[in-house]
């Protein structure tokens, strides 16, 4: 037998994971849920639950809003092939739920675990997240670090993933020492923009070529100490966000959060290598 409701509240009682409940009648569709669940605070989700070509299973967990695009999703999350949506029949034997009440919280049925959970970075980014709790009449909220903790208890350890199509997303370069040496500087750094890197954390920098970056207004950023991408054990599917001083002090800390695959977040010091008043200008302005 599936958990119910209240088996579901044991085992997150058990984990020490608080929740609010709120009721309303069923819902089985975002448009609707927008239209009757009341104000209830925190991010809300929509839920699919897919399969791809070698019948691997996947449960993707986003904002309501977003726009995913299932043609190209499978490059994304690592499946094999175009996705296609799991049956009724199949939704059931594996997470418990029926259409419309699709959650996270659907796994404490998938024993031993057959499913990927993949949740959108735009996500757990959000404190609170709300979820069905099995049933599409009630809306339970909790902190997103407690979902991500919930996936972990029921051994399924998420993949953290930008997901939204509609979200543009710039990239970090990674670099080791005296980054940007060599000829053609000036359109190594143009070059750079136009690939839509918005920043680069180096060891070093060649000095015409930082300076070139913050004229492409690429931010320059070094790392501190003996630190390092080797050093942070960086494999490339981490989100990054780079949280620079807000009046952008030439040669000031920035932080940067690195969130990685399995949900864990670091904290890491960065030295602004934008040097001089004139590059803070020339920044601000886009280069």
């Amino acid at each position: 037998m599936p958990a119910t409701q209240d088996d579901l509240a044991a085992f997150l009682d058990r984990l020490g994971i608080v929740t609010a409940l709120a009721t309303h009648p069923p819902l089985f569709t975002v448009e609707e849920s927008r239209a009757l669940r009341g104000k209830v605070p925190g991010a809300h989700t929509k839920n699919l639950f897919l399969k791809d070509k070698k019948s691997r299973l996947f449960l993707l967990t986003a904002l309501e809003d977003a726009e995913i695009e299932l043609k190209s999703l499978h490059h994304v999350i690592g499946a094999s092939g175009r996705l296609s949506f799991g049956s009724a029949d199949l939704l059931m034997a594996t997470l418990g739920v029926i259409p419309g009440s699709v959650t996270p919280l659907g796994v404490i049925n998938d024993q031993p675990p057959t499913v990927t959970v993949v949740l959108d970075a735009a996500l757990v980014a959000h404190d609170r997240i709300n979820c069905h709790p099995l049933v599409n009449t009630a809306t339970m909220t909790f902190d997103s670090a407690d979902l991500v903790a919930f996936l972990r208890a029921t051994g399924h350890p998420p993949l953290i993933l930008p997901l939204d199509q509609a979200e543009g997303r710039a990239t970090v370069v990674f670099a080791g020492e005296e980054y940007g040496t060599g000829s053609s500087r000036d359109w190594a750094a143009k070059g750079t923009q136009l690939l839509g890197i918005r920043a680069v954390v180096a060891r070093s920098f060649e000095r015409i070529h930082r300076s070139n970056l913050v004229g492409m207004g690429v931010l320059p950023l070094q790392f501190q100490g003996g630190t390092s991408w080797q050093s942070l054990g960086l494999v490339g599917d981490e989100l990054i966000d780079i949280l620079p001083d807000a009046e952008l002090r030439p040669q000031s800390q920035a932080r940067m959060v690195i969130t990685r695959a399995d949900g864990r977040r670091q904290e890491v010091p960065l030295t602004l290598r934008i040097d001089t008043p004139i590059e803070v200008d020339y920044y601000r302005h886009g280069g």
